[in-house]
């Protein structure tokens, strides 16, 4: 009943204004209103996805355009993760989320980001990788990913005791990714990605 819309202006709104929601918590709770409205609802996935501030919505929280509060991003990423793993999800929706996908490989799937979006971001990759509906965007970060897991493998088996407990679930995410990037494959048809190179300096952390 035109919410999506009207939650988006506020959005937009407020990164306009820069000044009133400096920490990001309104814009964050605006990001979840959307989610709890759209996530695992098909019909509304569909049309927010259909909407001409959607790419730019996710591209803003992210920090695409500027840095942001942790909590927006968090938000944002798991909208955007919600999106792109649902079962209405197809390789059409990847693609056009593909900017978002690919900055969330180079700026939080890394040990330097905070904990709970490295957490989100690795289980996103994990998942666009296990579904195989689209790895485009994955795989053109694949030689830079590779690296970075191979170094954080190391790390994490290194610990003892309660923190090598707390290092197991993430060890296993990026061992399973190891596993899943050399089984990727390149889609086999559509429009090539236009994607940042990737010598893009990285998100201020």
């Amino acid at each position: 009943m035109g919410a999506i819309r009207t939650l988006s202006e506020i959005y937009f709104q407020e990164v306009r204004d820069d000044v009133t929601d400096v920490n990001g918590k309104l814009r964050a709770r605006v990001m979840q209103a959307l989610s709890a409205m759209i996530r695992s609802h098909d019909m509304a996935e569909q049309v927010f996805c259909q909407t001409e501030q959607a790419v730019a919505l996710l591209e803003s929280g992210l920090g695409l355009t500027r840095e942001e509060p942790t909590v927006l991003c968090q938000r944002s990423l798991f909208l955007l993760r919600a999106l792109l793993t649902s079962d209405s999800s197809d390789r059409e929706r990847i693609q056009q989320f593909a900017p978002c996908l690919v900055f969330t490989v180079d700026n939080f799937a890394r040990a330097s980001a905070n904990d709970e979006l490295r957490e989100l971001a690795l289980g996103l990759v994990h998942q666009i990788l296990e579904q195989g509906k689209s790895a485009n965007a994955i795989l053109a970060r694949k030689n830079d990913l590779v690296s970075r897991a191979v170094e954080r493998v190391a790390t994490l088996r290194a610990p003892s005791g309660d923190e090598k407990d707390y290092a197991s679930v993430e060890l296993e995410q990026w061992e399973s990714i190891l596993v899943l990037l050399a089984r990727a494959t390149p889609d086999s048809a559509g429009p090539p990605l236009m994607l940042p190179p990737s010598t893009t300096p990285s998100m201020p952390q």
